[in-house]
């Protein structure tokens, strides 16, 4: 027997609080007497789910393989809805927890550094479904993949995916922006010229050919991609920079004569993990400054969080965590102008930290409030262009691989803590750019975003702990991570705040 809920994104992941409608399905059909019983619990500051209980409701089934459960969620925030069918006698003979997140409602598109990872020609879930939620959330730009192999099967012959393309147009009319990587060889069509589907094109023919797959997918979207990503991840101690150097120069004019409002980013991310080892040092020595328009990281550090990271061994900077990559990236920025005067563009088009409860030291809280400090210390530091979390969706269901865990939403689409934070976040920073630092401790952060209608943003590298602001007199907003609130004063001025791991912000009583 078992419990589902139908139609997740309407019913699990809607902006606004309020009415709220869900429909489970029940397989197989239960006996006669069954009955529905749900609880709604809302979640604490912590990002633990709050035991009291918030509502019940029990809907009697009827012997039907559906019930429908209307629900008043109070506030914006994160809620578990704990479900389970009882038999006519009491027992429970299926149960299902599943989170519900009421989201700040949004008018207008999401930050301008705001993207995250999603994959629309493979899985269940309809472009227009994804791209919503997307846009719902608060993030701006999108990032996706056109492997070669997927689109010239057989030489010459370019097929492109229709879920892809109409995932491209609508983002295009909803104001989403989108990075595209160009990767991977084709064993498939020209086996004389690749071993594997993943090989780097190593040779003046091997060049060509992708070059050739590059024009007709530029050909193609053009006029829809923003950003071109050249490859991910490559394997430079295999391949060589030269290698790669050797492919930007063929692609970027390719790319350029054909969609010249478009940027091509380098780099593909490169290292897996270690954003200083370094790509853009080697290119830029190999004389590439001028075949780019920026280069991208994926500075993954866990089970480590952002602040911390992890020890460098033979790298310009160590630790390696954002405090000390992002402003290394910028001095190097600032010292390479191209030719025509215009600053490469820092591109941090992976990013993020896995949920699985398996893995060492994380959790769907980690993951939550490293989300959130990843987007606020990026914002500090004011050099990336765009941060793109990985991923949308979690790759699977398995608890102990940390690959399939990933994702703001699970696999079925409800909410993880991680995507209530990162909606949350959106709304309540939107465009403000970093300000000061009230206080700036390596264990403990206080910043200031925005001149007019200030937002303090503040959070503990570990544990909790309350610390002493002196702020304009007048009253304030607490929020906290999943947008719940409440008004505190400040008497004369001074307000005792307390922090833990998840950061909350204090704002202006005016402050939308």
């Amino acid at each position: 027997m078992s419990l589902s809920v139908r139609d997740p994104a309407t019913s699990l992941l809607a902006p606004g609080a309020g009415p709220r409608t869900l429909h489970f399905a029940v397989v197989p059909a239960p006996a006669a007497g069954a009955r529905l019983a749900v609880s709604l619990h809302e979640y604490l500051a912590s990002g633990a789910p709050d035991p009291a209980t918030l509502a019940t409701i029990q809907v009697p089934l009827g012997g039907a393989n559906e019930a429908t459960v209307h629900l008043q969620l109070p506030s914006i925030g994160f809620y578990l809805l704990d479900a389970r069918l009882l038999a006519a006698n009491g027992r429970v003979i299926a149960q299902r927890r599943v989170n519900l997140a009421a989201i700040p409602p949004r008018s207008a598109l999401g930050p301008p550094d705001f993207g995250v990872g999603a994959t629309f020609d493979h899985g269940p879930y309809a472009p227009h479904v994804l791209l919503s939620i997307i846009r719902n959330a608060g993030f701006s730009w999108i990032r996706g993949e056109l492997p070669w192999a997927e689109i010239e099967r057989r030489p010459g012959v370019f097929s492109f995916p229709s879920q892809f393309g109409s995932a491209l147009d609508l983002a295009s009319r909803m104001g989403i922006k989108s990075l595209v990587l160009l990767d991977y060889g084709n064993a498939h069509a020209y086996p004389s010229l690749f071993k594997t589907d993943n090989a780097f094109p190593l040779t003046s023919a091997a060049r060509q050919k992708f070059v050739q797959y590059v024009a007709a997918v530029v050909k193609r979207y053009g006029g829809q991609v923003n950003e071109w990503e050249i490859w991910n991840e490559p394997h430079f101690k295999e391949i060589g920079y030269h290698a790669y150097v050797a492919l930007l120069e063929d692609v970027y004019p390719v790319i350029k004569r054909l969609a010249p409002s478009s940027g091509v980013v380098s780099c593909g991310g490169d290292w897996g993990g270690n954003p200083i080892d370094a790509c853009i040092d080697a290119i830029l020595k190999a004389g590439a400054l001028d075949d780019q328009d920026g280069f991208s990281i994926h500075p993954y550090m866990f089970p480590a969080a952002p602040e911390v990271g992890y020890a460098g061994v033979g790298v310009p900077v160590t630790p390696v965590n954002i405090t000390t990559v992002w402003p290394y990236l910028g001095r190097l920025i600032a010292d390479n102008p191209k030719s025509n005067g215009r600053p490469l563009q820092l591109w941090v088009s992976e990013i993020g930290w896995p949920s699985a409860p398996r893995s060492p030291g994380q959790n769907t809280v980690t993951q939550a409030a490293y989300l959130l400090r990843t987007y606020l210390l990026s914002r500090r530091y004011a050099v990336a262009r765009g941060v793109f979390w990985y991923d949308l969706i979690d790759n699977g269901t398995d608890p102990d691989d940390k690959e399939s865990n990933f994702g703001l939403l699970r696999a079925d689409l409800s909410p993880k803590p991680a995507f209530a934070a990162a909606a949350v976040l959106a709304a309540t920073l939107e465009r403000r750019a970093w300000r000061a630092a009230l206080i700036d401790t390596p264990q403990t952060k206080v910043f200031e975003y925005g001149r007019r209608d200030p937002v303090i943003a503040g959070w503990t590298v570990g544990g909790e702990r309350v610390v002493h602001l002196t702020l304009p007199a007048g009253t304030y907003v607490q929020r906290d991570w999943d947008g719940r609130q409440r008004r505190v004063a400040a008497s004369n001025g001074q307000i005792d705040w307390k922090l833990g791991p998840l950061p909350r912000y204090l704002l202006p009583a005016t402050t939308p």
